[in-house]
């Protein structure tokens, strides 16, 4: 069967679909239709079988890979990709913490409905607070993949040139980087308002289901679908709060170690200034 050449691993709110599109555009690369197959963590137990029917059909020539922003959070995820594609190239963009909170927390609010939290009161959540652990996170899959093997990347690169971005990753993948697609210069997943909470609540129950009974196909197609995003949602600005000195502080902390683990500094707007 067939196995991915490349899967990017995390985080969320920080590109994936985007990356997927432009992935997608190029002609040296076929994606499954469903962005987010979740075999490694949530449909390991469908087997190997399952899994390879989303890259059946890939042409000579061409590579393969999944995006699924929720892989480095799972502690069993870099073992089993290990075993059964030691030689995967594994992709990652990684957020400024608070800038990353503000998104999710945008968005949980709209989609999730957890009302009127705070930033610290949702960062006070052990889930929320696991997907910023950077260092940890991403710890199991650089035991186990040399970091060759690993390409790192910051949303504030893609924020600033999302063409150079995806060239870097281009290259990574060993295809051309000169090529230029259409959705390099197309927003993924800009902050946007629900258009009725009570749909959206509802629709995301729905892609839950189809999930757990493995239609990951019908799901990206849905979430492709331009005429099922203008249903559901309407765009809006994002949240601007000032920066929490405390959070920054608190996750500051953990950037020497995050910086040694990936071999390159993170951005100097992610430090506390002064």
């Amino acid at each position: 069967m067939r196995w991915p050449d490349f899967i990017y691993i995390g985080v969320s709110r920080a590109g994936s679909t985007w990356l997927y599109q432009v992935l997608s555009e190029h002609p040296g690369i076929t994606m499954p239709r469903a962005k987010e197959i979740q075999f490694f963590d949530k449909n390991y137990e469908r087997g190997a079988a399952w899994y390879g029917t989303f890259f059946a059909g890939i042409g000579a020539g061409q590579i393969t890979g999944e995006v699924w922003h929720d892989y480095f959070i799972d502690p069993l995820v870099a073992a089993r990709m290990n075993e059964h594609c030691p030689n995967i190239r594994l992709l990652v963009t990684l957020r400024e913490p608070i800038d990353w909170t503000r998104s999710r927390l945008a968005w949980a609010r709209e989609v999730e409905g957890v009302g009127a939290l705070t930033l610290e009161a949702y960062l006070a959540r052990p889930a929320v607070a696991r997907e910023l652990d950077y260092y940890r996170n991403l710890l199991p899959f650089y035991e186990r993949f040399s970091p060759d093997r690993v390409l790192v990347q910051f949303y504030d690169d893609l924020r600033t040139d999302p063409a150079a971005f995806a060239r870097n990753v281009y290259r990574f993948l060993g295809v051309a980087s000169d090529v230029r697609v259409p959705s390099m210069d197309v927003r993924a997943n800009p902050a946007r308002r629900a258009r009725f909470r009570a749909a959206n609540r509802a629709a995301l129950a729905g892609v839950r289901v189809l999930r757990a009974v493995g239609a990951a196909g019908v799901v990206g197609r849905l979430k492709q679908s331009a005429a099922v995003q203008r249903i559901l949602f309407r765009d809006t600005q994002p949240e601007s709060p000032a920066a929490n000195e405390r959070i920054q502080l608190r996750y500051a902390a953990s950037f020497d170690d995050l910086e040694r683990l990936i071999g390159r500094p993170v951005p100097a707007s992610w430090r506390p200034s002064g």
